[in-house]
């Protein structure tokens, strides 16, 4: 099995999954901002983007190892660790399933939770209709959920690229991906609010001042918070899910959500994991690019296939 990731910058690993049924072409402005402070590493999961899908079963778990592999690949020990949607249920698994891998955790728009019997059926049910019919399908039953509709009347290049990306999903790793989602347990089986940093948090004292409140009214959110979508607030207003859970070798936890500036982004990675925090320095025009590599933001971004198996 082959993943095909990209990656740019120095510093920090950060490595960022992608939401469903998207690719790691959807971390592109992330990959410029943080690359100016942090190594960041976007994977295609498993049938996405230039990854191959492989012959095993539907599998969370599998696509967390599949992280541990491209680490390893990587001669990374340990890595901040997010993700967005499915890409946070892989995040949580690599948690449990490799926590002295982790330096720091990112969840976006994801939840703890697992599916409940509707959910799954719903799951199945669109797994068989892109099978049968095609992506196509997904423009209505995934693109919604997705993007909001201030989105789609204002951000009409936003819309359209995300639109791309899902019509472009191949079926085969759509019905793949849903199976693995319906299939997965409850992913932290004990969630607490994070202590740690948070991307965002200003005033009276910053993150340790929040995280002071926080811990006040932490034991009456605790059963909220495993339902990271009820907990969070919606996509359209870059909510952050509430599933954290403080597990071995997990030394820093960190939230951010989806519409948190780069240099929020940043400040929290260097709070979870002790860097130095600096601003991005953003030319004013990008080199251009060439076959080889693509440049993004002053930082050289590298493509590469990662074999795993």
């Amino acid at each position: 099995m082959q993943l095909y990731t990209r990656s740019a910058g120095t510093g920090v690993p950060v490595v960022l999954l992608h939401a469903f049924p998207l690719s790691s072409a959807m971390w592109l402005a992330q990959r410029e901002g943080l690359s100016a402070s942090c190594q960041v590493i976007t994977p295609d999961l498993r049938g996405f983007g230039g990854s191959r899908l492989g012959d095993d079963e539907p599998s969370i778990d599998l696509m967390a190892d599949d992280v541990a592999a491209l680490l390893d690949q990587e001669g990374i020990e340990r890595a901040v660790v997010g993700g967005q949607s499915m890409g946070g249920y892989v995040t949580m698994a690599f948690c449990r399933r490799h926590p002295d891998r982790v330096a720091g955790v990112i969840l976006a728009d994801t939840k703890a939770s697992q599916d409940t019997e509707q959910a799954r059926e719903n799951r199945e049910r669109i797994a068989r209709q892109v099978l049968a019919d095609g992506t196509g399908v997904l423009v209505e039953e995934v693109l919604p959920g997705l993007l909001g509709q201030t989105t789609k009347e204002r951000r009409a290049m936003v819309f359209g690229r995300v639109r791309g990306l899902v019509q472009s999903a191949p079926p085969g790793a759509v019905a793949w991906a849903q199976r693995a989602m319906a299939a997965r347990a409850r992913l932290l089986r004990h969630p607490r609010r994070a202590q740690g940093a948070r991307a965002g948090d200003r005033g009276r004292g910053g993150p340790a001042h929040h995280a002071r409140r926080r811990r006040g009214d932490a034991a009456g959110r605790t059963r909220r918070a495993a339902d990271g979508r009820r907990a969070g607030r919606s996509p359209e207003r870059g909510g952050a899910a509430r599933g954290v859970q403080r597990g071995r070798g997990l030394v820093h936890q960190l939230r951010a959500w989806r519409g948190s500036t780069t240099s929020r982004m940043i400040s929290a990675i260097a709070a979870a994991t002790g860097m130095a925090s600096r601003a991005p320095t953003m030319p004013s025009r990008a080199p251009p690019n060439s076959a080889a590599i693509t440049v993004t933001a002053g930082a050289t971004s590298t493509e590469r296939f990662i074999t795993r198996g």
